[in-house]
């Protein structure tokens, strides 16, 4: 085997669960792929400045205390041809999307896929995109829902809507750490995982999520993390 095949048969394999990681490993090495593991996006992420590192990598997102799309990313700049595909036990909405606006070039689950692990290769080796049934099915069904019906559209209004008020207070900025909670909940995370991501306690997320609501005046979560979007804070 030449080294351009042998780099393209090359995956690595992103997961803090050693056993599904191993299973993963196990099942494609059979396949005829040469693998690697790393447990962390950090580990992954030292070694994608390696010119032999894998074309293709297969990543969880719950990666404890590491933000998984911004990890997603990342290996995407680093390598324009590489392929990166969602590989988890997530079906939300907010996971789903924000791997793909990361860059993912498939989101499959782990239920749907393990042992055939090989045929989500080899789809990606082709130019497709694999996607479990259920994902595609709901990507197809974003654009066909009234825009009411998405969650990032209803909190944009809510923030339109503070700002035109005519006696709208004057809001101060939140600091780094309160906007970084902000940014965790306006993907979805619970408070618990927002201070998992984050490292810190949870006592600590919610005292910087009630700072926040002090400082921008906001009633609720959705209206906080609004006022936050509107006020170019989040990404």
């Amino acid at each position: 085997m030449d080294t351009e095949t042998a780099l393209i048969r090359r995956v690595a394999i992103v997961d803090d669960d050693h056993e599904c990681a191993m299973a993963c490993v196990e099942e494609l090495s059979a396949a005829g792929w040469d693998c690697v593991h790393w447990a962390t996006a950090r580990a992954a992420l030292s070694a994608a400045q390696r010119p032999d590192f894998p074309a293709v990598v297969l990543m969880d997102l719950t990666l404890p205390g590491e933000d998984s799309f911004g990890a997603i990313a990342a290996l995407k700049a680093g390598g324009p041809t590489r392929e990166v595909v969602a590989l988890t036990g997530r079906a939300h909405d907010d996971f789903v999307f924000g791997a793909l606006k990361a860059g993912a070039s498939g989101y499959v689950l782990k239920n749907d896929v393990l042992g055939r692990l090989a045929e989500v290769l080899e789809q990606i080796a082709s130019g497709a995109t694999p996607m479990s049934a259920s994902i595609a099915r709901r990507v197809i069904a974003s654009f066909h829902a009234p825009p009411v019906a998405e969650p990032r559209a209803q909190v944009m209004a809510l923030a339109l809507d503070a700002a035109e008020a005519d006696d709208a207070p004057v809001q101060a900025r939140p600091t780094e750490r309160e906007i970084d909670v902000l940014q965790m909940l306006s993907r979805g995370l619970s408070y618990a995982e927002c201070a998992g991501a984050l490292g810190m306690s949870l006592d600590t997320v919610r005292s910087h999520v009630r700072n926040s609501y002090r400082k921008l005046h906001a009633a609720s979560k959705a209206e906080a993390v609004a006022i936050a979007m509107r006020s170019g804070w989040l990404t």
